[in-house]
């Protein structure tokens, strides 16, 4: 699905690459290898980070802006004890595709809001508890596929077809 393919990641700590059959430690499907993203946990030290972007795709028929903002926060709410982690993105991005035979510019647009909420718990020395929640909801228009010849001939940056363009999905 494309929650998959546009996995937002946020505050990653590391990643490990490890090559070889991994069956051991992740299960019989890891036979090539496994690529595990770790995130970082979220202690006593305050943590936070704010970011932005902003684009503009040039096209034959205008421009074509995008946007992304995002954020995150971590800290701890009980000293040594209890912590939160919070983090969050959108994005929207017009799309530099024109359809065509619905005479609209926003044939492969993307709106999209993501996030990541992490509740850790370390009542004793040897016991830590982690409860980690996904959400994402995203209305992507998939407006590509232009044909080069034949009678629905376009532009690079144009197609030209009959449907709404729009694939929508929730994750959590």
């Amino acid at each position: 699905t494309v929650f998959m393919q546009n996995q937002d990641l946020f505050d990653v700590a590391r990643v490990e690459v490890l090559k070889g059959p991994q069956g051991t430690l992740y299960g019989r499907n890891s036979e090539a290898g496994v690529i595990n993203i770790v995130t970082r946990q979220p202690d006593n030290t305050p943590r936070g980070r704010l970011f932005g972007e902003f684009s503009m795709y040039d096209t034959n028929h205008g421009g074509a802006p995008g946007y992304q903002v995002g954020g995150s926060a971590s800290g701890p709410l009980v000293k040594d004890k209890l912590f939160i982690n919070l983090a969050g993105k959108w994005n929207y991005d017009l799309g530099a595709i024109r359809n065509e035979y619905s005479k609209r510019d926003d044939a492969n647009e993307i709106k999209r809001i993501t996030g990541r909420g992490q509740l850790r718990w370390t009542p004793t020395d040897r016991l830590d508890i982690s409860l980690l929640a996904d959400a994402a909801n995203s209305h992507d228009k998939f407006g590509y596929g232009h044909y080069i010849d034949g009678p629905f001939k376009t532009d690079f940056h144009k197609i030209s077809r009959n449907d709404d363009d729009n694939r929508h999905w929730r994750g959590n």
